[in-house]
């Protein structure tokens, strides 16, 4: 009998260590992921200095309920340094930030064509819905604060003394071309004298993009829902993925 009890009393010492163990590391675990919770949740938020003004603005809803599309502030844009085709419904604020796109657009181009494009093509800004294949998140686009775009249009060269960066460029974009982020973005290999100006571009661009904070969210070909289109928008969690 005195065994048994020795036996019962060692089950229940080891049962109560086992469970002590297993709250420490449940404590453990759960620190871990708050931790990392809050990290992330710092990483994703705007910083002091960059305050917009649909920060407060609630993104959360169905089209159907409270969280519907209620867009303040839109104007018409048609472009500034270049057209916009088409003319198109955006948040005031965000014109702004469409500029100084099309600024850093012109510089880079004239750097790697030899001239700014006229014309700068896109398939939306004002959209009310939600972020596919959500239903319950609104998209930037709802609110007038986001771009998705497709090509630039290019007018033929000037006929002026070229610099030296740009005497070789080739025949073909001397003339009127577009260049699209579905055809060009990733140039065909072997990669060809044009492919590689188009890749320069594009790759200054995302440098640009990183390096000037031009838009707190720059979405293209490298997520596989954006093939065919940059989309950039103000959002108040900055996300790259380019």
């Amino acid at each position: 009998m005195r065994f048994e009890r020795d036996q019962s009393h060692g089950s229940f010492r080891r049962f109560r260590l086992g469970s002590l163990l297993l709250s420490a590391c449940f404590a453990t675990c759960l620190a871990a992921l708050l931790l990392s919770a809050n990290g992330l949740a710092a990483e994703l938020s705007p910083t002091q200095d960059d305050a917009y003004p649909l920060d407060g603005i609630e993104r959360v809803g169905s089209l159907r309920g409270s969280g519907s599309c209620h867009p303040k502030q839109l104007v018409v844009y048609r472009g500034s340094r270049m057209k916009l085709e088409p003319p198109s419904l955006v948040f005031e604020p965000f014109v702004a930030r469409l500029k100084r796109f099309e600024a850093a657009v012109s510089e880079i181009a004239i750097q790697v064509y030899g001239r700014a494009p006229s014309h700068m093509l896109h398939v939306g800004t004002y959209v009310c819905r939600t972020v596919e294949p959500q239903q319950w998140h609104l998209s930037e686009h709802a609110f007038g604060n986001a771009i998705d775009v497709t090509a630039f249009r290019f007018p033929p060269q000037a006929r002026v003394a070229l610099d030296a960066g740009n005497a070789a460029l080739p025949r073909r974009l001397r003339g009127a071309f577009t260049l699209s982020v579905l055809a060009d973005y990733y140039p065909s290999r072997p990669i060809s004298e044009i492919g590689e100006r188009h890749r320069r571009f594009f790759a200054l661009l995302n440098r640009a993009l990183r390096e000037r904070a031009l838009f707190r969210t720059a979405i293209g070909p490298a997520d596989a829902r954006h093939r065919s289109h940059l989309h950039f928008d103000m959002a108040p969690w900055p996300y790259f993925k380019l």
